[in-house]
């Protein structure tokens, strides 16, 4: 149905925003993940380190795919009324 279409098309648009929230700031990624990224991958917490290297090492994240599969395993674990509330959060003036 029409409907279901619409349905379908606003999903893959939160769910790429989402994507490209992340991705553009890893920092917006809870802690849990983030420590699970670099436990599995040997690297030292983002926010563990100096301001001025966070730039650089945000750069090496996301040229890895394991980065990406991790984004990835986020959303598709989030239930639909989080990842709105997340979306809602991350793009939406607070008012």
């Amino acid at each position: 149905s029409f409907q279901h279409i619409i349905w379908k098309l606003k999903a893959k648009f939160f769910i790429r925003k989402l994507f490209k929230a992340y991705m553009n700031n890893p920092l917006q990624l809870p802690d849990y993940m983030l420590k699970r990224y670099d436990r599995l991958n040997n690297e030292v917490s983002l926010r563990e380190q100096p301001f001025e290297q966070r730039g650089t090492n945000i750069e090496r994240y996301r040229r890895k795919l394991e980065f990406v599969r991790l984004i990835c395993d986020y959303i598709a674990g989030m239930t639909d009324s989080f990842a709105m509330d997340e979306f809602k959060n991350l793009y939406l003036p607070i008012s």
